[in-house]
């Protein structure tokens, strides 16, 4: 029987695994705040609720900012 539900091993260099754990750090800190349908709302609301999309687009550039530096990528 095979279990369809395995994923086959895809072997990744140092810099994928790296950017691998960094966007997926960046998405966790993301949704702690944020659900996916809020995202896509805000992002199609942009231009008619301009202040709402700031605070998501400046909470987003702190969440990178966050797993950078948990990454040790920056300090």
């Amino acid at each position: 029987m095979i279990n369809r539900m395995t994923k086959p091993f895809v072997a990744m260099t140092a810099e994928e695994r790296k950017q691998f754990k960094y966007s997926n750090l960046v998405v966790r800190y993301i949704r702690e705040k944020y659900s996916q349908d809020d995202e896509f709302a805000i992002l199609r609301q942009r231009d008619s609720k301009p202040e709402k999309f700031e605070e998501y687009n400046s909470f987003c550039e702190e969440c990178k900012n966050k797993a950078k530096v948990k990454l040790g990528i920056i300090e």
